[in-house]
């Protein structure tokens, strides 16, 4: 484990684009712990959870600030050698800061002694650092910008800048003035890995959040992802993978982030010999125990650490957008189109699917796809799954499947009342158990 320097120091020296020095008394002595130059740049890197504050979030911040200095909790930083740091604790804090400061800046510049802060950097948002320096203008929301948008929040960051500057306390000068004043004075405490090593921070930044304070599952998973893998292609994968599922919360689709994830790794580990027995939940947590090729991996171990294939999640990711990608095309389609036809047939003309039975098919997913019931849906990423990566996905009787898939949501939506339905020599049949283990046996 690389050293960790730890040290409190005011808001106002770490956030501020000067040269700093943060040191602790010795008796009479003063030893300098920290020094902080210059256009140093705080990065939030793209294994981060994406912005979760909301306008009653900082309205509470600047309410308990108006009454004097505040302890914020703690930072946790690792260091690079290009007078840069990567913000592996506290982000959301740092963000809002940075935005309130620039707004107080841009309101009252000429009028009372501001913080100007330091530059702050997201890489899953290239533009961002351009918008608060020119106030979010309107004018700057170019396509360039919105590319740069790896994960489409660029409308959260614009409702939080303008929700701060409608701020009362932001708006009127005496009220700001106290504010930065009030503001200067609180402290962090800072933590900092000098290691030069994200691998090193992302595992720090998973561990302090599954020991604390509890990240969302898909943040999580998406630490665990960028961890394991620093190449540039996996992160393009889940920026497509999240652009596909913001797509999807527009549409008629019901179907989440985390249940295609679920679904897609169920059916394709569960196909695998290597790990029969492996069970684990929705967090992607091993719910016991498990031994794989001599090796135990204990209850609560993340799937992505049992795993520990990179290439397989590279090719889960990418597999996954294309199947998402086309569940969307057949919601979003009310015909066939040409890319679902081909997606659809085979080359031998003798083994095509005509156009009457193909719109049959077309149909029964859609309404798969439509429900909210999610079982069905799990068996639908199977097929998926066989008709573009199997050997015979292609043949008549493999896109014929969907017939049974079919059959199988109906009697899923009439019989199913605390049951589960399982497949027993090629029969529906019902049993009560776990979520997790109705979705075992569609995929055993």
């Amino acid at each position: 484990m690389a050293d960790l320097l730890g040290i409190i120091a005011p808001l106002k020296k770490f956030m501020s684009n000067s040269n700093e020095e943060i040191y602790v008394s010795l008796g009479s002595e003063k030893k300098v712990v920290l020094s902080l130059k210059k256009d140093r740049i705080y990065n939030i890197p793209d294994f981060q959870r994406e912005i979760r504050w909301s306008f009653d979030n900082i309205a509470l911040l600047i309410e308990d600030i108006k009454s004097g200095p505040k302890f914020l909790g703690n930072i946790i930083l690792t260091k690079h050698s290009d007078n840069s740091f990567s913000i592996i604790d506290g982000q959301q804090r740092i963000t809002v800061l940075t935005m309130i400061l620039s707004c107080i800046k841009r309101l009252h510049k000429i009028e009372i002694d501001v913080i100007d802060p330091c530059k702050l950097t997201i890489e899953s948002f290239s533009k961002f650092s351009t918008l608060v320096e020119q106030g979010f203008d309107e004018a700057l929301y170019t396509e360039e910008v919105y590319e740069s948008d790896k994960l489409k929040q660029i409308f959260k960051y614009t409702r939080l800048w303008n929700s701060i500057l409608e701020l009362e306390e932001i708006k009127n000068k005496r009220e700001a003035k106290k504010i930065i004043e009030n503001l200067g004075a609180c402290s962090f405490n800072i933590i900092i890995n000098e290691a030069d090593d994200m691998g090193e921070g992302i595992r720090y930044f998973i561990d302090v959040n599954l020991k604390g304070k509890q990240l969302d599952t898909e943040d999580i998973f998406k630490s665990y992802l960028f961890r394991n893998d620093s190449g540039e292609e996996i992160r393009m994968q889940w920026y497509s993978l999240k652009t596909i599922v913001a797509k999807i919360e527009t549409s008629k689709m019901d179907y989440t982030l985390l249940n295609l994830l679920e679904h897609y790794l169920l059916c394709d580990l569960y196909c695998d010999n290597n790990f029969k027995g492996m069970e684990f939940g929705i967090d992607f947590l091993l719910k016991k125990p498990y031994k794989e090729q001599g090796v135990t991996y204990r209850e609560r171990t993340h799937l992505i650490e049992l795993i520990n294939d990179n290439a397989y999640m590279r090719r889960s990711i990418e597999r996954l957008n294309k199947i998402t990608a086309l569940m969307l095309s057949i919601v979003n389609s009310e015909s066939i189109t040409m890319e679902i036809k081909n997606i659809f047939t085979s080359d031998e003309s003798k083994e095509r699917i005509d156009n009457v039975e193909l719109k049959v098919i077309h149909n029964f997913i859609g309404k798969i796809l439509k429900d909210t019931k999610v079982l069905p849906k799990a068996l639908l990423i199977k097929y998926f799954i066989l008709l573009l990566y199997g050997k015979s996905g292609k043949s008549k009787e493999g896109i014929r499947t969907i017939y049974g898939i079919y059959l199988f949501s109906v009697l899923f939506a009439t019989v199913y009342k605390g049951n589960i339905i399982k497949i027993n020599n090629g029969l529906p049949i019902l049993r009560r158990d776990t979520a997790q283990t109705r979705l075992r046996a569609v995929f055993l």
